[in-house]
């Protein structure tokens, strides 16, 4: 058994380097893109794998032949490739820095998610109603977190998306809860939310210390009770 995976594993290797050697047409599979520091500090925390590589084509052709990999960066001065489960967006078209990176031309719909205008998110609807504690652990699970709303413009696109999909989402779970302290809205990276009343419904929040978790009724935001049964919204960065 370790000759077969012995064999295996040197025809891979093999025919990466022939592609490496050879060539083909990364434009094809892969935008280009200019990252600076920062961006490169963000790609490092999702790094996959990191091999030795002959070439970009053969750094490339590693890419496409593993499933985590969404974008790739190779070192020619050290000789390794980078694999990274985190893309770049290119939507921007903007140029930002002098690292080169390759990203696979993937879009929020090639992992099952939906792509919006208003953010990079990628949204997940999920139509199996769980309180809000498990709602979040499930979208954690698959590496995002409950739907963080943070303007007017991406409510109201998230509800478009939504109730097109399904128009018995009439209560969802978004990200958001005072479990902490009372009154003090948070996300779940800790930071304030601070929402003008046109987000609310009227009187809305009203739940005091029974109702400490956010939801989405009817298009406004309300406090709900953390153990209520609803429909949820995930949400997930794959790209930068």
């Amino acid at each position: 058994m370790s000759k077969i995976f012995g064999l295996a594993t040197f025809f891979i290797y093999f025919l990466g380097t022939i592609v490496g050697f050879l060539g083909f047409e990364r434009s094809i599979w892969f935008h280009k893109a200019f990252i600076n520091g920062s961006q490169l500090s963000s790609l490092q925390n999702h790094l996959h794998l990191e091999t030795a590589s002959l070439s970009e084509n053969h750094c490339a052709y590693r890419c496409l032949e593993n499933q985590v990999c969404i974008s790739f960066i190779d070192h020619e001065s050290s000789g390794t490739c980078q694999l990274f489960g985190l893309g770049v967006d290119i939507r921007s078209k903007t140029s930002s820095g002098t690292i080169t990176a390759y990203t696979k031309q993937v879009t929020c719909e090639d992992f099952g998610y939906v792509s919006l205008n208003s953010t990079k998110k990628c949204l997940k609807h999920h139509h199996v109603p769980l309180s809000w504690m498990d709602a979040n652990n499930t979208c954690v699970s698959e590496g995002g977190n409950l739907f963080s709303i943070t303007s007017l413009d991406m409510m109201e696109e998230v509800l478009n998306i939504t109730f097109d999909k399904d128009s018995s989402f009439m209560l969802i779970h978004v990200d958001g809860n005072d479990l902490w302290r009372e009154g003090n809205w948070s996300y779940h990276d800790g930071s304030s939310v601070s929402f003008s009343p046109l987000f609310w419904r009227p009187t809305e929040p009203n739940g005091g210390m029974n109702e400490n978790c956010l939801g989405l009724l009817n298009g406004t935001l309300c406090d709900i009770n953390c153990w209520l049964s609803a429909k949820f919204v995930c949400e997930r960065y794959f790209f930068i």
